[in-house]
């Protein structure tokens, strides 16, 4: 059965493309197979893992909004809307040109089967919980029912974290989302964790590391490993290349790795507590 990990922050910028598309290359070089569900009007995640720009349409009818399109809660084929990407290991439901309709088809959705509209993306994952190792979900800056399907449905929620005052409003807003949703429903949403990026040896970041380590329930959830600044992240997103394959040495690459290392030990703590 997969581990569904949802990448979340009501804030942009933070790295949660660039965090995704890492983890799940370095996921897929162990062997594991990763399905990665962009769910971004953006589309970066889907660029980053394909070559393949939003405004090619070359997942058009493919995609994101068309799975929800063609929602069948007695079970469906998800093999039309998931593909392979340049990252062997790894597929992708795609984010296209559509995406920005998918709000407006969840609450269509809802209309029809009298559900909650953020009910439906679990249902959907639920035909392929048994092909994949990991599935990795990018989700939108916003408090808007993508994100909140894509929290729904998760084991655990990583959360990336930009070592500015912006970021820790958004970290804020995100506990609250989470919160509130765990309250609607009656469900445990674990947070395995939350990772700086942007790290810079700066009072601004030390500051940002204080403030989570002073604070006893944040500071169970903070990584040690803190994603540094570096050219190569840019440069690997210019190439549409994960910067652990594009870089292997640079100080971003390096943290990741050692990030997906503590999140394996992570994840190994928790199902031994269980």
């Amino acid at each position: 059965m997969s581990l569904i990990l949802t990448t979340a922050i009501e804030k942009g910028g933070t790295g949660k493309t660039t965090t995704v598309v890492n983890l799940a290359a370095l996921m897929a070089a162990e062997g594991k197979r990763v399905l990665v569900v962009d769910m971004d009007q953006q589309a970066n995640t889907t660029y980053m893992l394909t070559q393949h720009k939003k405004a090619e349409n070359f997942y058009k009818g493919h995609g994101l909004v068309n799975m929800f399109m063609n929602f069948d809660l007695g079970g469906m084929d998800l093999a039309p809307y998931i593909h392979p990407t340049n990252v062997e290991g790894v597929h992708i439901i795609p984010s296209t040109a559509q995406t920005p309709r998918a709000v407006h088809q969840l609450d269509l959705l809802a209309d029809e089967y009298k559900m909650k509209n953020y009910t439906f993306l679990i249902h959907c994952l639920a035909n392929i919980n048994d092909d994949y190792d990991y599935i990795v979900i990018d989700t939108p800056p916003a408090r808007d029912n993508l994100t909140i399907s894509a929290l729904f449905c998760a084991d655990e929620v990583l959360i990336p974290v930009r070592c500015d005052n912006f970021s820790l409003e958004g970290f804020e807003t995100t506990l609250a989302m989470i919160l509130d949703l765990e309250t609607r429903e009656d469900v445990k949403i674990d947070i395995l964790g939350v990772v700086l990026t942007q790290v810079e040896r700066t009072a601004a970041v030390n500051l940002v590391r204080q403030m989570f380590e002073e604070n006893p329930e944040y500071a169970s959830v903070l990584f040690k490993t803190g994603i540094r600044k570096g050219s190569a992240v840019p440069e690997s997103t210019i190439a549409a290349v994960p910067v652990v394959r594009y870089a292997k040495k640079s100080n971003p690459s390096v943290d990741y790795m050692q990030l997906w290392n503590e999140i394996k030990q992570r994840l190994a703590k928790k199902e031994a507590d269980e």
